[in-house]
């Protein structure tokens, strides 16, 4: 059974990491005990650059994710986005495990 991993990445506003650092602990509250792991992750090099990672045990898993599974994490990503991210830009990356 192969796994699937799907990533954003972005740039946070400089004046703002405070901020989506809070904001990014509320949501990873949230988001823990779902059928997949959420993860989020810190570039050392470039301090503003972040990637929030989900892991899914399988094809069948990914398929039938509903990345806002309910209105209150849709609120807070709505929120991290419209606020924090610098430019709006966010970078979209699906990977499959190879067998």
């Amino acid at each position: 059974m192969a796994r699937v991993i799907f990533s954003a990445e972005y740039q946070v506003d400089d004046n703002k990491i405070a901020t989506y650092l809070e904001k990014i602990a509320k949501l990873k509250t949230l988001m823990s005990g779902r059928e997949y792991e959420y993860v989020v992750f810190r570039d050392e090099k470039r301090k503003n650059h972040f990637e929030e990672i989900y892991i899914f045990k399988s094809v069948e898993d990914f398929e039938n994710f509903d990345d806002v599974p309910t209105e209150e994490i849709g609120n807070l990503v709505y929120d991290i986005t419209s606020t924090c991210i610098a430019d709006k830009k966010v970078q979209y990356k699906t990977l499959y495990e190879v067998d």
